[in-house]
């Protein structure tokens, strides 16, 4: 189990290759964002003077760094934490090509060296710095090494048997192959060994070639969301990172974008021009999906002199209300490293909203902790990094593992179309590690997830080292809310009641039109019309009793939120007849004129609220009148709710439209 403090304002962010006008150099086999050891290389301590290792890097860890038929000149390796002293060691490099797939140099050292051809020999010094800094390493070989497109096996045997470091160095590593390699150490006293034990961990390993390449271009990565709601009615942003890895400019380059599955999509955009080593991140902003399912996303560009990195693909899901940056894919499947802060903080991906919307909740997939419950909430902040808004707050453990806890806003947040938001995890407790990933690296330079402070107030630096972060958005949207109310809220329990003087009451959901409505209990079919008629009763004296629906949105089978009326059911001896409530109530004009309209048969104290088609309260006050004016000026057009309550907790809706 990797469990990994990351630092809240900076962290470890590594190109996995840079491409020069002559040289390219490429990190290999790629960091996987969570595994780093002291064990997979020298690490400058007394206890390991001896250092032999073999390990595999394969055709798929080097397939989109174009060294085909390249020749190695250099070799070093990535540091997650230099030694505390430079520990200054004789170092020998193996270099072999292959088309293995999965190690098979066993564990024998002298046998797995005897074909491989030596390219260095000569000193190696740990890098030396603070706790929290990173550090790389480079040697040019003494022999330079032809690649010829495959993988390759890298041996190195190490010896130093003074000074030594009180700090372990530890290397970037990758933990995608089931056996990586084989590793084994002495101390000073030796002898050096000869028998290996295998080791699933690879270090990250750097090499440099000569570039000679005239017409090659490879996508880096593909950025879309994982999860996207198919009512937001508008395009959502589809970006690739695209890189000339040529010696020399391409002109007019085409990317095509491809989509397949239950949307169909096919469009194409032109680079101008891209510089040798350039990067451009491409952007395709028009594909709208209309259809839930699964989506096949492809982008490509033309064949080249490398064309296995000419394309890249990823799945994305089409819902009906959920969003996220991550694959979607089950909560289960996040399980590779325990990531957490010293402190407390917020971790967020982004989101621009390509249409007006409202979050009501964050889905999180948290890591399998095995310490004492810790404490979580849902956090959205703005542009800047401002808080917006906090949900519940849920203590996590060991049983929340493998499942998406959801975690919810008191009241549903609008989002403005066209405007940035991050929503994120809070992690309200020191020192514990909530952050799982679903073990696929985030693409570098595409950045997917940043840090805030616990109270907001700032985005801090990409956290591109680490794999997805299983956090989704629940969304919802005009025509799949729905609001409901009662035509009064409190009445006579109808219990023992003969038939003629039971009491009734208006239940009344609010949506856009065309909405098909379900409610439990009190009517057990669907209806058309928002509004039914219900007889309450309970078996107790008094007491409360929930009505709950939902609507349905026939053009698109998507289903809304749940709303619940909450009556109160009372034994009516001694407490006035509550049926007549309401009945003088009356708005003039309707649709309103000038944004206002007129409320006429109030009676005592009443308090008047304002709802639009989300839910969301707009305007609220109280009048002691009989007749006010309900100002709707600074409100969109559209069709709203107005529930008036008196003293006694009795309500009646009406619904109020303005048109102009």
């Amino acid at each position: 189990m990797k469990k990994i403090t990351l630092s809240l304002l900076s962290i470890i962010g590594f190109a996995t290759s840079f491409f020069g006008q002559a040289v390219v150099s490429v990190e290999a086999p790629e960091y996987d964002g969570g595994s780093f050891s002291a064990f997979i290389g020298a690490n400058g301590t007394s206890t390991v003077s001896y250092y032999r290792a073999c390990y595999l890097i394969t055709q798929a860890d080097l397939q989109r760094m174009a060294l085909t038929n390249s020749v190695i000149t250099s070799f070093g390796f990535d540091f997650y934490r230099p030694a505390s002293t430079a520990v200054v060691g004789q170092f020998t490099l193996y270099l072999e090509n292959t088309t293995d797939a999965t190690y098979n140099k066993g564990t024998n050292y002298p046998t797995a060296i005897a074909p491989m051809s030596t390219n260095y020999t000569g000193i190696f010094t740990l890098p030396t710095g603070s706790q929290n800094s990173t550090a790389t390493v480079n040697y040019n070989l003494t022999n330079n090494f032809n690649y010829t497109g495959g993988g390759i096996y890298v041996a190195f045997d190490y010896y130093c048997a003074a000074p030594n470091s009180t700090v372990f160095a530890r290397y970037l590593g990758n933990s995608d192959l089931a056996v990586g390699g084989a590793h084994a150490d002495a101390p000073a006293a030796g002898p050096a060994p000869t028998t290996l034990v295998t080791e699933q961990t690879r270090p990250v390993m750097r090499f440099n070639a000569t570039n000679t390449a005239t017409n090659e271009i490879g996508i880096l990565g593909l950025k879309r969301p994982g999860l996207v709601s198919k009512l937001i009615g508008a395009a959502h942003p589809i970006t690739a990172l695209v890189r000339n890895n040529s010696a020399n400019a391409i002109n007019n380059l085409t990317v095509n974008l491809n989509i397949t599955g239950a949307n169909s999509h096919a469009t194409t955009q032109v680079v101008p021009i891209i510089g040798p080593g350039g990067t451009v991140n491409v952007s395709f902003n028009s594909f709208i999906p209309t259809a839930n399912g699964s989506n096949t996303i492809f982008v490509t560009v033309p064949s080249d002199q490398y064309t296995v990195n000419n394309s890249w693909g990823l799945t994305q899901s089409v819902t009906c209300g959920d969003y996220s940056n991550n694959p979607p894919i089950t909560a289960a499947t996040y399980s590779t490293g325990n990531y957490g802060y010293g402190s407390q903080a917020i971790l967020a991906t982004g989101f621009a909203a390509p249409a007006t919307c409202s979050i009501s909740g964050i889905k999180f997939a948290p890591s399998q902790q095995p310490q004492a419950s810790y404490s979580v909430c849902g956090a959205l902040l703005d542009a800047g990094g401002s808080l917006i808004a906090m949900t519940n707050t849920v203590f996590l453990s060991a049983a929340n593992y493998g499942t998406f806890v959801n975690l919810n806003f008191a009241i549903p947040e609008l989002l403005s179309a066209g405007s940035t938001y991050y929503y994120g995890i809070a992690q309200l407790s020191t020192g514990c590690y909530p952050f799982a990933t679903a073990g696929v690296p985030a693409t570098t330079n595409l950045n997917l997830y940043y840090t805030a402070p616990v109270a907001g107030g700032s985005i801090g630096n990409p956290q591109n080292q680490m794999g997805y972060v299983g956090m989704q958005a629940m969304l919802s949207y005009s025509n799949t809310y729905i609001t409901a109310d009662a035509s009064r809220t409190v009445m006579c329990n109808n219990k023992g009641v003969i038939a003629e003087q039971r009491e009734q009451v208006t239940l009344m959901a609010t949506g856009v039109n065309g909405l098909t409505y379900n409610w439990v209990p009190g009517i057990s079919a669907t209806v058309t019309a928002p509004a039914i008629i219900v007889t309450p009763s309970i078996t107790a004296i008094q007491g409360l009793i929930n009505y709950t629906v939902t609507a349905t949105d026939p053009a698109s089978g998507c289903k809304s939120n749940q709303a619940v009326v909450t009556l109160s059911l009372q034994n009516c001896t001694g407490i006035p007849d509550n049926a007549g409530f309401g009945e003088a109530l009356v708005t003039f004009p309707n649709p309103v004129v000038n944004g206002k309209t007129t409320v006429k048969g109030l009676e005592g104290k009443n308090t008047l609220t304002v709802f639009n088609v989300l839910g969301e309260t707009v305007l609220t006050f109280e009048s002691n009148t009989e007749e006010t004016t309900v100002d709707l000026g600074n409100q969109p057009v559209g069709n709203y709710m107005l529930r008036v309550t008196n003293s006694a907790n009795q309500s009646k809706i009406i619904k109020v439209i303005k048109s102009n």
